[in-house]
């Protein structure tokens, strides 16, 4: 069967057009690049420097053989208004440079030192002689690079001087010599700090080459990278499958976290959070004490810690003493942080009245402030003021109904006069460690205080940490341990109760009302709509008088007892005791505001009335524990809860 195409005559035409245009494309971008200008005014500075300021206004690349050109020599020039060919030779030649422009690249080569280049043939295998398949071979400072075949064979261009970096996953990058000539053979040795990394798994630790379930592992040397006082926000996005999220950006906010996302529709499908063996809260320990964290992630966890355990297992290990000279370490921090939510809000009175109002005329044929022709008239005037013009105050006195009245036509920013952007932070670490071969101990201490989300009174949180640890050989065949971890928490915060004053601090606090009269009284009940801004919430938090106060103690015990009893048998005798106590008050004031100058009146609702709420928590947990080839496991738990006083 014979196939016969037939191209027509305006195919062909066509063709030709887009060829021409391509070629016209290219030479265009080719002829701007040579006539760009170039102006340059340095004085003693690196040849590296030089070529990256042609790069940047010539927007092309400079390429060069690092052995051939000595991009580190120092030279000054003075340039003005020359074009890209002029300026490379008034460059390049005193130094017997010579250069060829290819596209949007320039090519720098040395024609004095210039070698030829040489075939260059070889292998890269393992320490079993098994060929690495992928394995990268470069060229070093040049782009000239090649990557091994099936058998691990690579073949590459090189100057005889030059030097060879291979490299591959999990390998050791190596530098070798070229041998030209020679057929090279190149071993490239394991990473055995990836293989031998000590995991903490159950009932006690594992080689990372040796895993088959499911784990996640991270340790301090990651952690104390991340600038944070909290080990959950160190944790986000650390380990695979460790979802860690925080319901709001309250100091001291709950870490929550699950593994593998939520398995249960019932329950929180949280993981069980062991701390040296004993379950603990994650948001209660100081990131720089922790050595590891392992997260059990598959049924193993289940299989080993049994109904505790269905949703996975966070294996905490914290740091302990080492045996040396005394050590005394401090490390201080002062952050800021700021909002991850888009705060670009309205704050044009003018266009959120008619907003509001044409939904709710949309919705139920009524409008939801009570502004008039007249009103509307005011606020269009001041449309377009970010600040307040004497001239068109934003509060002003009108008689409606008979009586002097507040009015408003603001265009107020009430995000930025509730919520605070910057937040500082301090945290301080002080850490002391030592001991010889037969006892060491450490001893570290911590201390943040952070700013909340509030400007006016803003709330705050005070943390402390303490840890000390003793390990000491008593004999050959017994050793002891000790642990105190204490923490202690106090989060003061303005307003309703625990400091949840957001939900109602985004209701009706809109931009054309003020939080305050220029008398200095505070605005609630008003002309203009039926519900008070932030429903008062913003004079709670302005008095400072209305506030909560939460004060959180918690203490960790552990005593250890190890009997050697011969050569892989050990004997471990375990005692932990652990006590926490939370005492939280409350404190409610009358609150007082004017809708009519030279006049008070008593706020009416549950949250502005007067009353003093305490509330007092106690937990204690005792266990004992024995470990050795037979288990036996006691455990003893009680929970008191004292009083609710309310005046």
């Amino acid at each position: 069967m014979n196939l016969k195409i037939k191209t027509s005559e305006s195919s062909k035409k066509n063709s030709l057009k887009i060829a021409f245009l391509l070629y016209f494309l290219i030479s265009v971008q080719f002829v701007f690049a040579q006539n760009q200008t170039i102006d340059l005014n340095m004085t003693d500075k690196p040849l590296s420097e030089i070529f990256k300021s042609i790069e940047k206004q010539a927007d092309i690349s400079v390429d060069f053989d690092e052995t051939q050109i000595n991009i580190h020599q120092k030279i000054s020039v003075n340039i003005k208004n020359k074009k890209l060919t002029d300026a490379l030779s008034m460059i390049l030649s005193p130094l017997k440079y010579k250069y060829a422009i290819q596209g949007k690249h320039v090519i720098i080569t040395n024609e004095k030192n210039r070698q030829k280049s040489e075939s260059i043939v070889g292998f890269v295998k393992n320490p079993n002689g098994e060929p690495l398949i992928g394995a990268s071979v470069l060229v070093k400072g040049t782009n000239n690079a090649v990557s091994t075949d099936i058998d691990g064979r690579f073949h590459i261009k090189a100057t005889p001087k030059s030097r060879l970096v291979v490299s591959y996953v999990g390998h050791n990058t190596q530098e070798i010599a070229v041998t030209p000539g020679i057929t090279m053979n190149i071993e490239l040795s394991e990473k055995t700090n990836i293989m031998d990394e000590v995991v903490v798994v159950g009932y006690g630790t594992q080689k990372k080459a040796n895993l088959i379930g499911a784990v996640g592992y991270t340790d301090h040397k990651q952690l104390e990278k991340r600038p944070v006082n909290n080990l959950g926000q160190a944790l986000q996005g650390a380990i695979p499958n460790l979802n860690i999220s925080f319901g709001s950006g309250k100091p001291g906010e709950k870490t929550r976290m699950n593994v593998r996302g939520f398995a249960s529709i019932n329950q929180e499908s949280k993981p069980l959070i062991l701390i040296d063996g004993m379950e603990g809260n994650i948001d209660k320990i100081n990131p720089r004490d922790v050595e590891s964290i392992s997260v059990l992630k598959d049924a193993s966890s289940a299989a080993i810690y049994g109904a505790r355990a269905p949703f996975g297992v966070v294996l905490i290990t914290t740091k302990k003493g080492e045996s040396g000279k005394t050590q005394v370490n401090y490390n201080g921090r002062f952050s800021f942080s700021k909002p991850t939510t888009r705060t670009d809000f309205l704050t044009t009175g003018y266009d959120a009245a008619m907003l509001v109002d044409e939904f709710m005329r949309s919705y139920n044929g009524v409008t939801y402030t009570r502004f008039t022709s007249d009103d509307y008239k005011e606020l269009e005037a001041r449309r377009f003021d970010k600040t307040e013009n004497p001239e068109r105050p934003w509060t002003v006195v009108q008689n409606r109904g008979g009586v002097e009245s507040y009015m408003y036509y603001a265009n107020f920013d009430w995000y930025n006069y509730l919520f605070d952007q910057s937040r500082p932070t301090w945290d301080h670490n002080l850490s002391i460690s030592g001991g010889n071969q037969k006892i060491n101990y450490l001893l570290s201490g911590n201390y943040g205080t952070q700013d909340g989300i509030y400007r006016q009174n803003t709330d705050k949180l005070r943390t402390a940490n303490l840890m000390a640890k003793v390990s000491a050989d008593a004999y050959k065949w017994l050793t002891v341990k000790f642990m105190a971890r204490l923490y202690d928490s106090k989060y003061t915060a303005p307003g309703v109760g625990h400091g949840y004053n957001i939900p109602s601090l985004t209701f009706h606090a809109m931009p054309y009302l003020m939080p305050y009269n220029p008398d200095g009284t505070w605005v609630y009940q008003n002309p203009i709509q039926a519900s008070g801004p932030s429903d008062g919430i913003h004079i709670l938090i302005g008095d400072g008088t209305t506030k909560s106060i939460e004060e959180n103690r918690y203490m960790t015990y552990s005593w250890s007892t190890i009997f050697k009893i011969m050569k892989g048998l050990t004997f471990t005798a375990n005692y932990n005791f652990k006590h926490s106590t939370t005492d939280y008050m409350e404190r409610s004031t009358q609150a007082k505001y004017s809708q009519y100058p030279g006049v008070e009146e008593v706020a009416q609702a549950s949250w502005f009335s007067n009353k003093l709420i305490q509330e007092y928590e106690k937990k204690f947990l005792s266990q004992c524990r024995c470990l050795s080839k037979l288990r036996q496991h006691v455990q003893l738990a009680s929970r008191i809860r004292c009083g609710r006083i309310q005046l």
